[in-house]
């Protein structure tokens, strides 16, 4: 017999006891599909259950056509915002799985759908990029156009900005690259300090392309949280809070 249970609890004790006082073995679960998980459960031990008259045949089943909702419908669609205008748009054209699968599940489920189908989206792709330095994705964006609306120009104002506030090209040039081979620590980052509106960012601007960066940590509990997957972490017009990190971590 299976029974869904209104909410999640620790179960262990429960399960203790039903086995030490009645020999009874239970099994609690946290993933369920409905009727067809309690289906598949009641029956995977069972060879001779017993089903009421034109009982759906699920012995060659799989999860329901909720779960099998076409994968190339959730891969461009990064939040569950986007996913329900979707549904709704497939549900005008008379195709309701995905609004089915939706609404049949919570909040949480949909989400995770969403990120799972994500990381199966980018798996390749970040398992390539975590094979190589930062230095030999430079290397293989040299081979690739320039961005849209670039066209060629950022070098050249780069180079201008520079030349216009004293700073040695070479310098900085070089000062780029320890950065990016000695990665983080002291004494390896780059400090650019100036008044708003000098270009400060731009200098750096293209890194943003480039590689995955993490940017100004916010003012809570968790601020760094993202920070240690990234490549590159910039500080823009920072200023030091004990509450984002403590004077003896810096």
């Amino acid at each position: 017999m299976a029974v869904k249970l209104e909410s999640r609890r620790r179960w262990l004790k429960f399960r203790n006891f039903f086995d030490s006082n009645h020999g009874i073995k239970v099994n609690f679960s946290g993933i369920h599909m409905k009727y067809y998980s309690a289906w598949l459960y009641a029956t995977k031990d069972d060879k001779d259950y017993i089903q009421s008259l034109n009982h759906p045949d699920l012995t060659n089943g799989d999860f329901p056509v909720t779960n099998n909702a076409s994968f190339s419908q959730f891969r461009k669609k990064r939040s569950r915002l986007e996913l329900l205008a979707l549904a709704n748009e497939q549900k005008r054209e008379g195709k309701s799985d995905l609004a089915q699968f939706i609404a049949n599940r919570g909040s949480k489920a949909v989400e995770e759908a969403l990120t799972v189908g994500w990381e199966l989206e980018e798996a390749e792709k970040k398992l390539e990029r975590s094979k190589l330095t930062r230095f030999k994705v430079l290397e293989k964006k040299l081979e690739e156009p320039c961005v849209e609306g670039c066209q060629g120009k950022w070098l050249v104002m780069a180079i201008d900005i520079l030349t216009r506030n004293g700073i040695d090209v070479m310098v900085f040039a070089g000062a780029v690259c320890v950065l990016l081979e000695k990665g983080h620590g002291k004494y390896h980052n780059i400090y650019l300090k100036g008044p708003a509106n000098c270009s400060k960012t731009f200098l750096l601007n293209p890194l943003n392309q480039i590689y995955s960066t993490f940017s100004n940590p916010a003012t809570t509990t968790f601020a760094w949280v993202g920070a240690k997957n990234a490549d590159i972490i910039f500080l823009n017009d920072f200023r030091w809070s004990k509450q984002i990190i403590p004077w003896h971590d810096l």
